[in-house]
């Protein structure tokens, strides 16, 4: 028989994947294939950079079921950089620390820290940034019930803050930069109230901490997928920025979720709540993406095992990329029970990489190439930015280097045509290329090196292409745009 915890987390997993399936917008696109299979891929010179978007959402610390793994060392060996205490299913949650809403929130012994502070030390001693979320996991919501409440509960948040704030600052490991204030308050599993109570509890959170602590990032909501992907619920975004601007408050950040396998979607909400950001008045906020993941509905095991789960994530974040987002957390890094490999982790309950951990890796190695560089194909689907409109583009493609005159290509083919690539990085030719490759049903891992600069570029495949360029010295070569290699 189930616990009752884990019987919880199942209704939570169940849940999560039925609501993400339920804000389908249309019919997913097809990526497109090319009428010519060779492609002239043309780096110039740095006009960006490239974002460490390397968080996950909990761990290293087993979740869930009893018996799961402790992932420090996975987490490490992936590259991961971050982590955002949601959905530890107890700690962290402020109805778990602060049980009473009652009770005085200025009083020490209105607090239980016992479970968190182990928490937080094993994302602290692993050398992970915590991403501290002010509010409550899925199985333990509580909101206020009356101004009295909402204000304890305001309080009771700034002393959490606080605690793990100073307790980040002792030298000991990584600070605390970003604190988000809640998780969906649009979503009323999150907050089963009003949401105008929402939005007077998160100006009253966000003045205090601003207050107590004006070098620490404070933003949030973590707006939940539909709010973007239903046309009638995207007023709610602009009636949280209008509230805020309204009373004066500017966060640092706006945080947001999404689940979908099309990279165009991320990238096109990113954009909505820039502008809607943006026409409020509130101009200087970053774009933080505080959970996301592929849509596994209609997909099965293709999505999360198959072939097609590196190469599709691959092409989110490197539209995430694009869309200039400051703060990337997966949706999550270890999963809850072992009986159900499907779920979101990167990691299996038992510490297996899924090929999300495998291609999470490439992500970390591309950042160590922050310079991020034009890439030019001539083909107007590929080079053109990110749209949810006409076809959806088979090749995503990254550059950057890294000033020393190296440079790197992060490429996701998520279409089933193989391409044959020529490089060109300005007047010197191109030796050779380092590649790492991720093919196939089992996203096998394998490196190569091969003279030249053509390579050949797999169908539903993930490469990290290495080699010295020369861009830097010369002028980028820009290629005429050629929509008739585009073929429905």
């Amino acid at each position: 028989m189930l616990s009752k915890v884990t019987g919880i987390i199942f209704a939570a997993c169940f849940a999560l994947l039925c609501g993400a399936a339920a804000f389908a917008q249309d019919a997913e696109r097809t990526p497109a294939r090319l009428a010519k299979d060779k492609i002239s891929i043309s780096v110039g010179a740095p006009n960006g950079s490239i974002a460490p978007l390397l968080g996950v959402n909990a761990g290293p610390s087993p979740a869930g079921a009893k018996g799961n793994a402790e992932l420090t060392v996975e987490y490490q060996v992936a590259g991961v950089t971050m982590v955002r205490t949601h959905d530890y299913y107890g700690p962290f949650d402020l109805s778990v620390i602060y049980p009473d809403i009652n009770a005085d929130p200025l009083k020490p012994e209105s607090y239980d820290f016992t479970q968190t502070d182990k928490i937080f030390d094993s994302i602290r001693d692993g050398g992970f940034e915590p991403y501290l979320r002010l509010g409550d996991s899925y199985n333990n919501v509580r909101i206020p019930r009356n101004e009295r409440e909402l204000m304890n509960l305001s309080a009771a948040a700034v002393e959490v803050a606080r605690r793990y704030i100073e307790k980040s600052c002792d030298g000991l490991g990584p600070e605390i930069r970003y604190v988000e204030i809640w998780n969906e308050p649009d979503f009323k599993r999150f907050w089963p109230g009003d949401f105008d109570m929402f939005l007077l509890f998160f100006t009253e959170t966000f003045s205090k901490l601003k207050k107590e602590f004006p070098k620490i990032k404070v933003g949030g909501p973590g707006f939940v997928v539909s709010t973007y992907k239903v046309p009638e619920q995207r007023a709610v975004a602009g009636h949280f920025f209008d509230y805020l601007r309204i009373r004066g408050i500017i966060p640092d950040f706006i945080s947001f979720h999404m689940y979908s396998n099309d990279p165009a979607e991320y990238y096109d909400a990113a954009l909505f709540y820039r502008d809607a950001a943006l026409k409020a008045g509130i101009k200087k906020a970053k774009i933080h993406i505080t959970e996301w993941n592929t849509e596994r509905e209609g997909h099965g095991r293709n999505i999360t095992f198959g072939r097609e789960a590196a190469p599709r994530i691959t092409a989110i974040w490197i539209a995430l990329q694009e869309a200039g987002v400051d703060a990337s957390l997966i949706y999550r890094g270890n999963d809850t029970n072992i009986d159900k490999p499907d779920f979101y982790g990167i990691f299996t309950a038992d510490g297996r990489e899924k090929p999300a951990a495998k291609t999470f890796t490439l992500w970390e190695e591309m950042t160590r190439y922050p310079r991020r560089c034009i890439v030019q194909t001539g083909v107007s689907l590929i080079d053109r930015v990110p749209s949810v409109k006409g076809e959806l583009s088979p090749l995503w493609i990254l550059a950057g280097d890294n000033g020393k005159g190296d440079c790197a290509l992060l490429i996701a083919n998520i279409g089933d045509q193989e391409l044959r690539c020529t490089l060109d990085a300005g007047p010197s030719p191109i030796e050779s290329l380092s590649i790492t490759e991720i093919l196939g049903p089992d996203a096998d891992t394998s490196s190569r090196t091969v003279s030249g600069d053509r390579l050949l570029v797999a169908p539903f495949s993930v490469q990290l292409v290495k080699f010295e360029a020369s861009h830097a010295k010369g002028s980028i070569h820009m290629l005429d745009y050629d929509d008739s290699l585009v073929t429905s």
